[in-house]
C-alpha cells in the first residue's frame, strides 16, 4: 500500500489603517512645484510607511488635482502589500471616494528608489470635485484613509504522515451542518411558538419566552423567577416596559435570543448611533455585560462632532469611564471643539449636564494652546553615556537598571528601563531594555520597537519589536512592562557604529492603538442563548423521565431546537417518559442529559471520568438518539468523532451498532479499520469481536483478504480457518 503524507502552506497577513487628517486645506500652497506633505510614520506588518500628499499636483498635467502616494519608509526588507486609499466623506463615512487601489495582486515595495518605494497617483481627484461635493471638506479639513495589508512569505509545514482516519472516504462523506442555534432562536422569537410572556412597549406588543429571558438577563430572571416574580393571573403574563422605544426593545430582544445585534443596513449613520446608544442603556438596565461593551466599542470607534456630546452625557450618566475618556480625548483639539460647540448636541449637553460641559472646557484649557489630540505615537531617545564603563553596580538604589525620564504617547506617560548587564539575577553579556507604562490605572494596546542609532550612517535600525500589539496595564506588575533581556551583546556593540564617543543611543517608538485604548476589558465571547443546561430555579414546563431519572426542560426551547423530543406534547407541566431498554440505565440517562445539553448550548458537555470505551459508548448512544429525534448536527458531530476515535477494543461493537441503525459512513469506516492488516488480528482477539454476527465477520474477513492481496499479492493470509 502506498504511503500517504500531508504538508500545508499558509500565508499570514498583517493589516493596518492610517487616517491622515489634513487641516487648512484651502490654505495649502498650490503654487510651489513638488510641494508634498508627508504624514506621520505608521507601522504595518513590521514595516514603516507614510502617506505623501500633493495639494495641487507637480506639473501642468497634474495641476488641479490632489495627489496621494503610499511610501515605504523602512530601509530594510522588501514587503509585498495590498493597498486601498480613500478620501473620506465626513458627512457620510460609509461612502468614501476611492483615490487609488491595488488589491487584486500584491505590490512589491523596495526602498532603493522613489518609484519602487511608492504607490499612488498625482491625479487622484480633481480639487473642484472635492470642493463641490458636500462632506469631503469639513471645517477646512479633509481626511485620507489608507488601508495596507502586508503579505508575508508563505510558510510550509513539516511533512507528516496522514493518519488512517484522514484518508478515509467514509469520514469525508460525513458533513457537519453549520451551527444554527442563533437562527433557531431567532425563528423562535419571530414565530412566537410557545411564548408565555408578552411585553407592552408603547403601542406595540412583543411575545417572548420566560426560559430564554431568565437565562440571558439577571433582571428578567429576578422578575420572572425570583423574589420579584409576580403571580400570573392568566396563562400569558404581560409586562409593561416604560421609557423605551419599541424599535429599541425589539433590537434588544433580538440580541437576547441570538447574542447578535440586528443588521442596520437601512439606517443612516446618525440613526445607527442613536439606536446603539439606546441599546447601551438597555444593556445596562437588564444586566447584559456583553451588549454594553459591544455598544461602548462601537460608539468609541465612531465618534463625530455631531453626536459626541450626547455620547459623553450618556457615558457620564451610566458611569462608563472609558467611553467618557474617549469622548473627552475626541473633543479637546481646538479644530474639533469649534465644530462640537456649534452642534445641537452640545447645546443640549450644556443644558442637561452643565458641570460636564465645564469639565470639557477645563480639560481643553489645560492643553497647550496649539495642541491637537495627543499623538497616538511617540518616540524617546535614551543616551547611554559612558557605555563601556557602566555596569549593574553603578545604577544605584540597589537596582540593576537606569530609568529614563517619562515621555508621552497618546496622552499616557511612559519610561524606559535600561539594564547594562541583562535583567536576570546573574550578570549576562547582553544589554536589556524595557518600556514601562507609568500612568496609574491605565490600560493600552501598543506596537513597540526598540532601535539603535547607527551613528556613522545617521539612521535608526530596529533591533527588537513585535508585529502584534502588546497589552499594557499599569495596575499589573507583569503587564505594565514589555521589552527584551537580549537587545544586543555588549561584545557586538563595542567598536560598532552604534557606539560613538562611548555613547549608545536607544530609541523607543510607541504606536498606541486608539481603537483599543479606551476599553481594558475584552468583550465577553459570543455564545449561545443558554450558557449551560438550565439550573433548577429556571421555570421548566416539561419533565423527561428516563430509567428512573428526571430532566426538567422547556417546551419553547425544544420546539425550536429538538422538536422530535416533544412527541407532539405541548401541555404545561407535562411529563414525558422516554422508553429505553438500554442494559446500562445510568449510561442511558447520562446520554440523554448530554443530548439536552446540546439542544440548549449547541455543544457537548465535558465527559469526565470516562475511559476510551466509555466515551465511545456515550457517543454511540447520542448518535442513536440524534437520529431518533431528528438532530442532524449532533448526529454528524458524533459520527465523525466515532470515526476518528476507533480502536481495537471498540471497533467491533461500533460496527454492530452502525449496521443495526443504518449509519452507513460509520459502518464503512469500521470495516476499513478492522480489515487493515495492522488491526485485523488485534480486533479479532477482542471480546467484542465474538459478539459480531457471522455475516459481519465474513464481510470484514473478505475485506481484509482483498486488502492483503493488493498489498502483498495472492500469497497473503487467506486461510479459511480465520473466517470465523
Amino acid at each position: 500500500m502506498a504511503s500517504r503524507s500531508i504538508s500545508t502552506c499558509t500565508t499570514e497577513t498583517a493589516k493596518g489603517i492610517h487616517r491622515f487628517e489634513i487641516f487648512s486645506y484651502s490654505m495649502m500652497n498650490t503654487e510651489a512645484e513638488d510641494d508634498s506633505i508627508r504624514s506621520g510614520v505608521f507601522n504595518v506588518g513590521g514595516f514603516d510607511w507614510a502617506l505623501l500628499y500633493y495639494p495641487d499636483g507637480i506639473d501642468d498635467d497634474s495641476k488641479g488635482y490632489i495627489g496621494v502616494y503610499l511610501e515605504l519608509i523602512s530601509k530594510n526588507g522588501e514587503p509585498w502589500a495590498l493597498v486601498d486609499v480613500n478620501l473620506i466623506n465626513q458627512l457620510q463615512p460609509e461612502q468614501p471616494h476611492q483615490l487609488f487601489t491595488k488589491t487584486d495582486v500584491p505590490t512589491p515595495f523596495r526602498s532603493s528608489s522613489f518609484q519602487e518605494s511608492t504607490l499612488g497617483s498625482l491625479k487622484c481627484m480633481k480639487r473642484s470635485d472635492i470642493e463641490s461635493t458636500p462632506g469631503f471638506i469639513v471645517n477646512d479639513c479633509i481626511v485620507i484613509e489608507c488601508n495596507v495589508t502586508v503579505i508575508y512569505e508563505p510558510k510550509v509545514s513539516k511533512t507528516r504522515a496522514l493518519c488512517e482516519a484522514e484518508t478515509s472516504s467514509a469520514l469525508r462523506e460525513i458533513e457537519v451542518p453549520p451551527m444554527e442555534i442563533s437562527s433557531d432562536f431567532a425563528k423562535m422569537l419571530k414565530d412566537g411558538v410557545g411564548a408565555d410572556v408578552t411585553f407592552k412597549v408603547g403601542e406595540d406588543t412583543f411575545r417572548a419566552h420566560r426560559a430564554v429571558l431568565a437565562a440571558r438577563s439577571p433582571v428578567f430572571h429576578a422578575q420572572l423567577c425570583g423574589p420579584m416574580k409576580e403571580k400570573k393571573e392568566t396563562q400569558m403574563q404581560q409586562i409593561t416596559i416604560h421609557d423605551m422605544q419599541p424599535s429599541v426593545f425589539e433590537a434588544f430582544l433580538y440580541f437576547v435570543y441570538t447574542d447578535c445585534v440586528p443588521r442596520m443596513d437601512d439606517l443612516g449613520d446618525g440613526e445607527k448611533k442613536h439606536l446603539i446608544m439606546h441599546l447601551l442603556k438597555a444593556g445596562d438596565r437588564y444586566g447584559s455585560v456583553r451588549l454594553k461593551i459591544m455598544c461602548e466599542r462601537f460608539l468609541a470607534m465612531n465618534l463625530d462632532t455631531e453626536h459626541v456630546s450626547a455620547i459623553l452625557g450618556l457615558a457620564d450618566l451610566l458611569d462608563l469611564k472609558k467611553l467618557k475618556e474617549a469622548c473627552m480625548e475626541f473633543m479637546v483639539p481646538s479644530e474639533r471643539m469649534d465644530a462640537v460647540a456649534a452642534s445641537q448636541g452640545y447645546q443640549q449637553l450644556k443644558r442637561a449636564f452643565p458641570s460636564l460641559a465645564f469639565e470639557v472646557w477645563e480639560r481643553r484649557s489645560r492643553a497647550a494652546p496649539s495642541s491637537s489630540m495627543s499623538p497616538a505615537n511617540g518616540t524617546y531617545v535614551l543616551d547611554v553615556h559612558g557605555f563601556s564603563g557602566l555596569r549593574r553596580q553603578h545604577c544605584g538604589g540597589g537596582s540593576s537598571c537606569v530609568v529614563s525620564p517619562t515621555f508621552t504617547a497618546a496622552g499616557l506617560e511612559w519610561a524606559i528601563r535600561y539594564h547594562p548587564e541583562g535583567d536576570a539575577d546573574e550578570v549576562t553579556g547582553d544589554v536589556a531594555v524595557f518600556v514601562v507604562l507609568v500612568t496609574k490605572d491605565a490600560t493600552a494596546w501598543a506596537h513597540v520597537e526598540f532601535r539603535l542609532l547607527d551613528q556613522a550612517a545617521g539612521e535608526m535600525v530596529t533591533f527588537f519589536g513585535e508585529k502584534d500589539p502588546i497589552l499594557f496595564d499599569s495596575s499589573s506588575e507583569d503587564l505594565s512592562t514589555w521589552g527584551t533581556g537580549e537587545l544586543a551583546a555588549r561584545s557586538f556593540l563595542d567598536g560598532s557604529p552604534y557606539v560613538a564617543g562611548d555613547c549608545l543611543k536607544i530609541e523607543c517608538a510607541i504606536d498606541v492603538c486608539r481603537d483599543r485604548l479606551t476599553f481594558h476589558h475584552d468583550t465577553p465571547p459570543s455564545g449561545e442563548p443558554f450558557r449551560q443546561y438550565p439550573a433548577d430555579d429556571e421555570p421548566a414546563d416539561v419533565t423527561f423521565e428516563i430509567t428512573g431519572e428526571t430532566f426538567p426542560a422547556h417546551v419553547s426551547v425544544l420546539a425550536a431546537r429538538a422538536p422530535g423530543l416533544l412527541n407532539n406534547t405541548t401541555s404545561q407541566a407535562a411529563t414525558i417518559t422516554i422508553d429505553d431498554d438500554d442494559d446500562d440505565p445510568p449510561a442511558a440517562a447520562a446520554a440523554f442529559g448530554a443530548l439536552l445539553h446540546f439542544a440548549y448550548t449547541d455543544t457537548l458537555p465535558v465527559a469526565s471520568g470516562l475511559d476510551g470505551a466509555g466515551h465511545t459508548a456515550l457517543l454511540g448512544r447520542l448518535l442513536v438518539a440524534a437520529g431518533r429525534y431528528g438532530m442532524a448536527r449532533l448526529g454528524a458531530i458524533c459520527e465523525r468523532a466515532m470515526c476518528r476515535s476507533l480502536d481495537a477494543g471498540t471497533a467491533a461493537d461500533t460496527l454492530a451498532m452502525a449496521d443495526r441503525h443504518g449509519f452507513d459512513a460509520l459502518r464503512r469506516r469500521c470495516a476499513e479499520f478492522m480489515a487493515s492488516p495492522d488491526n485485523y488480528y488485534l480486533v479479532a482477539g477482542s471480546v467484542s469481536h465474538g459478539r459480531l454476527s457471522p455475516s459481519l465477520r465474513r464481510e470484514v474477513w473478505n475485506k481484509y483478504y482483498d486488502t492483503c492481496c493488493s498489498r502483498y499479492g495472492d500469497g497473503g493470509p487467506h486461510s479459511d480457518s480465520n473466517k470465523d
